[in-house]
């Protein structure tokens, strides 16, 4: 095996923190990303699942709808994690979070979840069909 730059630096940093202290910030990731991801997916495949396309002048309209309803209940879902993990990687002195700390700056992020969301499944989808999987909601 052969050592590269980034193994030293690796290296360097495990011998300054500590291994231990390499995963302080895993807690807070998990409690963002666990209920991110899940409720991301269980909302979108529900509502896709349950959801009259026909009822709709174009299914893309319906899809919009449900994958924009999977990313505020993902976005709110997970809120408090952002929350934890960006006061995590902050100073000591400033990282202090009461109950409306948890919520703060959900409308910026909430903007940026849609965004992100309606993208990223409406993608997951075009290509699950495109490879002959069908939607989420709708496999073949």
């Amino acid at each position: 095996m052969v050592a590269t730059k980034d193994d030293a630096n690796l290296i360097e940093v495990l011998q300054k923190t500590g291994i231990v202290d390499s995963f302080v910030g895993l807690f807070p990731i998990l409690l963002k990303m666990v209920p991110y991801t899940s409720f991301q997916l269980a909302t979108y495949e529900s509502l896709r699942s349950t959801m009259d396309f026909s009822s709709f002048p174009d299914p893309i309209i319906a899809q919009l709808l449900c994958a924009t309803a999977a990313a505020i209940v993902s976005s709110l879902a997970s809120q408090p994690g952002d929350a934890l993990l960006t006061a995590a990687s902050q100073d000591k002195e400033n990282n202090k979070l009461d109950l409306a700390g948890l919520f703060r700056g959900t409308q910026a992020r909430l903007i940026q979840m849609i965004l992100i969301v309606v993208i990223q499944l409406l993608a997951n989808d075009a290509i699950r069909e495109s490879v002959g999987l069908g939607a989420i909601g709708h496999e073949k």
